[in-house]
Parts: structure tokens; C-alpha cells; sequence
């Protein structure tokens, strides 16, 4: 029954009608419509970050949000290698020195 009578209305037309008629309902929406939904940009659910050579690309946000320590995204992924300095000379104790000679025997 509902079928029929839907099929003939838009999603907000029917919306409408069954909010009036005080039947609590929503459009089931796709991908691309549900990123366009304004709680999405409101609880910052996409957000687009800078990539070197590729530029802006969109990523998930932090979809916990606590009031307290409501997290966020602080920089992008490192790529492969980038933050070996940090780790090797600044977490492990190694020389800069030995970095290049662990490089050195990786390209053996």
C-alpha cells in the first residue's frame, strides 16, 4: 500500500505528508547525498587536507566527539620513510650519522 502511494511523490513531499500525519521518517540517502547532509560539515565529519603533490583531498574527521577530549585530526599520514629521522635519532638514540648508514645498506 505504501508503495503505491509513495511512488507517486517526491522524498519531500513525502516527508511532509507523514510528518504531518505524525509518522517520524527521513529519506534513505546515498553516499554522495549523505555527505551533503548539513550535520556532516556541523560535527566535522569530512574535512579535507593538504597532500604534497596531489593537493586537497577529503578525509574522515574524528566521529567520536567528547566534550572533554573531543579529538582531532592534527596532520596527514606521513609517507613511507618521512619520519624515519624522528624515530631512529629523536625515539631510538641513533646518530644522524647511523641513519645514513641504515639508508646506505638498504640501497645494497
Amino acid at each position: 500500500i505504501l508503495k503505491e502511494w509513495i511512488k507517486e511523490k517526491t522524498v519531500v513531499e513525502a516527508r511532509e505528508l507523514l510528518n504531518k500525519a505524525g509518522v517520524t521518517c527521513g529519506p534513505v540517502n546515498d553516499i554522495p547525498q549523505s555527505l551533503e547532509e548539513p550535520q556532516v560539515a556541523a560535527r566535522e565529519m569530512l574535512l579535507e587536507i593538504e597532500i604534497p603533490g596531489t593537493g586537497k583531498v577529503p578525509i574522515p574527521g574524528v566521529d567520536i566527539k567528547l566534550s572533554r577530549t573531543p579529538g582531532q585530526v592534527v596532520k596527514r599520514a606521513s609517507f613511507l620513510g618521512e619520519d624515519n629521522e624522528a624515530v631512529y635519532c629523536g625515539l631510538l638514540g641513533y646518530r644522524p650519522e647511523d641513519l645514513l648508514i641504515f639508508k646506505q645498506e638498504m640501497a645494497v
